[in-house]
């Protein structure tokens, strides 16, 4: 009788021990996703933050500046378009070789 007893502590503790484990590490992945949502959060509010003070730095006149002066860069619409006022649109070109 007494060895019974002694097992079936013995297997409530081993029991109980597992219920433990299992609970710490269900803990453990929450706090891990919770960590990861945030650093998600930081990258972009990071990424907002850095947009805008790019776009106070760039509007489209400096953007349309800058290309004009990149010999990589031409207009995609033909020079009577872009003479009638047709915004101008300019593509990348490989440089000749």
């Amino acid at each position: 009788m007494f060895g019974k007893l002694a097992v079936l502590i013995v297997a409530l503790g081993l029991i109980a021990a597992s219920l433990l484990a299992m609970r710490q590490m269900r803990t453990q992945a929450a706090h891990e996703l919770a960590q990861a949502r945030l650093r998600a959060v930081r990258i972009d509010q990071e990424t907002a933050r850095l947009r805008a003070m790019i776009s106070t730095h760039v509007n489209p006149e400096r953007v349309i500046e800058m290309a004009s002066r990149s010999y990589l860069l031409k207009p995609l619409l033909a020079e009577e378009e872009a003479a009638r006022g047709a915004s101008r649109v300019a593509v990348h070109q490989e440089p000749s070789r």
